[in-house]
């Protein structure tokens, strides 16, 4: 969280009666602005003082399952890894506030990612992590030249390196949140200072700090902690207070702090999602869209709490009180859960050899011990290409063939599926399929298909229904090229290849964060069809198949 009002001596007492004033001072600002990358919900991080000092806490949404986690000090601004394996946080405990780093689950060895100044006068808070999670920007006030002279610093993920100052204005800019897809970063500004602006607004800047770009223009004091949609298209943030104020309140309680809403691109899209007579802050949108959580004076002994409720348009829309405990409950931020794949999984490798015709009507049979009906001569299901057989055509037996999936990029929010595509010695059986002449190169394009089966959790009216989808087919197109010149057959036929990817054959097939499994059929490629392309007909036939060749 962060307090606006600083002192030049000593911020740390400023910070501290701040938060013990927060149910009765309506401009403290708390929480921390974040990210939040797509994917499904998990555990909700907050700061609570409820053993005494304020340390971070995890629970479920439904408030079961509390873990403290004590790191030292006063810990504040919990904030998820990407992979949500590890919680960045800002804590006293070397004094001044620096940024920290723990295992989510409380395991292993803190680590300190900044330290700046041990004598307790500059703080390094409000970390924001990247989406790839090599990243955390933060608010700090080292090189500051006045009391208010914060600005905005990114840094390695391990604190390795010298912070990047993204921000140089002297009056106040911090609590940065990097968008969903890494491309920009939200943060509050006092930029220009007094008189023309003695208030914070949310901007928004490049991942380099170009390009500073308003994201809000009302007039209302205090816009602060943006939190983004997963998708991008919209942000969350706390307003101090809400313009118009509401009426007086006959207990005296305090003007109210509300949630508001508006479009990543329009800044005229303002909305408020609460309007009362209580401080509601540091709003955190869940990972798959459909809540925000955020903390709360409302419950009648005036503590805060930590709340859920719907992002829609409309006064407290679906609220569920989610603590209720007379500490201070505070910053919260949400985990988006992110499912290792089993490693034996990925890759998958299968060979190809040349696709016969099922034998229908036989003639002949198979010698012992498969004894079967057989059908003579054996017939290929492609007309128009080949690979060289010495007993068949005459060529050289040189053909190879393989399709490749793996898993890639699982360093959010990138994950996809890659495709390698290799056939070696593809050759014409004649004139046909775009094809000079027998035995000759082939220079047209194939087709590799795969059936596909799903089983995931992205199913139904909200996306979170488990079921598994109908068998469909998975095809996309390899070119193929000649080894050598035209006119006669060369020592080794055409090499067909391509590597592609999973959403570049169809946008968005892997979604972040949703695990899938996905069943293969059969690998196969098609020919290109009497034409040779595979994109002007449905008279493409198989040309290889999912096998092995003995020996």
């Amino acid at each position: 969280m962060d307090a606006i009002a600083r002192g030049p001596v000593n911020r740390k007492l400023v910070r501290a009666s701040a938060l013990a004033a927060m149910v009765s001072v309506f401009f403290v600002l708390t929480g921390v602005a974040s990210a939040t990358p797509p994917g499904t919900n998990g555990r909700i991080a907050f700061s609570s003082d409820r053993d005494g000092d304020f340390d971070i806490y995890t629970m479920n949404l439904d408030g079961s399952g509390l873990v403290h986690l004590d790191f030292g000090g006063d810990d504040f601004n919990a904030a998820w890894s990407p992979d949500g394996t590890k919680i960045a946080f800002s804590s006293t405990q070397d004094g001044d506030y620096d940024v920290y780093v723990r295992n989510a689950n409380g395991t292993g060895a803190v680590t300190q990612l900044t330290d700046e100044s041990p004598d307790g006068q500059t703080d390094d808070w409000t970390p924001s992590w990247s989406p790839d999670g090599t990243e955390i920007a933060f608010g700090s006030f080292r090189d500051a030249t006045t009391a208010e002279d914060e600005n905005v610093y990114k840094m390695n993920a391990d604190g390795s390196g010298i912070p990047d100052q993204l921000t140089t204005d002297p009056a106040s800019e911090g609590a940065p949140a990097f968008s969903p897809d890494g491309t920009k970063i939200a943060f509050r500004s006092k930029a220009g200072g007094c008189p023309s602006n003695c208030y914070w607004e949310l901007l928004t800047m490049n991942p380099d700090g170009t390009n500073p770009t308003e994201l809000t223009e009302n007039d209302n004091p205090y816009e602060v902690d943006a939190s983004w949609s997963p998708d991008g298209s919209q942000l969350v943030f706390q307003v101090n207070p809400s313009t118009p104020p509401p009426p007086p309140d006959p207990d005296n309680n305090p003007p109210s702090n509300d949630i508001w809403r508006v479009d990543a691109d329009d800044p005229d899209s303002e909305i408020p999602l609460t309007e009362n007579n209580v401080v509601d802050g540091a709003p955190s949108w869940s990972p798959d869209g459909s809540l925000i959580a955020f903390q709360s004076n409302r419950a009648p002994d005036f503590d805060s709490d930590i709340y859920t409720m719907n992002p829609e348009e409309g006064e407290d829309a679906g609220v569920t009180q989610i603590t209720d405990h007379p500490a201070e409950d505070l910053d919260v931020d949400w985990q988006r859960l992110y499912y290792p794949r089993p490693a034996g999984a990925s890759p998958f490798r299968a060979s190809l050899v040349p696709a016969y015709k099922q034998c229908v009507f036989a003639n002949n049979q198979h010698g012992a011990p498969a004894s079967f009906i057989s059908c003579s001569p054996p017939k290929q299901h492609s007309s128009h290409l080949t690979v060289g057989t010495v007993n068949a055509n005459g060529q050289a037996s040189q053909a190879s063939g393989s399709v490749r999936i793996e898993v890639i990029d699982t360093t959010l929010p990138t994950e996809d599926d890659q495709f390698t595509v290799s056939l070696t010695d593809v050759r014409c059986q004649g004139t046909s399929g775009g094809c000079a002449g027998s035995m000759e190169d082939y220079a047209g394009d194939v087709q590799a298909n795969a059936t596909f089966r799903i089983t995931d959790r992205y199913n139904g009216g909200v996306l979170d229904d488990p079921a598994t989808v109908i068998d469909f087919p998975f095809s996309w197109s390899i070119p193929c090229t000649a080894t050598g010149a035209s006119g006669l057959p060369n020592a080794i036929g055409s090499t067909c290849a391509s590597v592609t990817t999973a959403n570049a054959v169809i946008p968005g097939f892997v979604k972040f964060g949703e695990r899938q499994i996905i069943e293969l059929g059969q690998m196969k490629v098609f020919d290109g069809g009497a034409d040779g392309s595979t994109a002007t007909g449905s008279d493409n036939n198989l040309f290889q198949i999912q096998g092995i060749f003995n020996p």
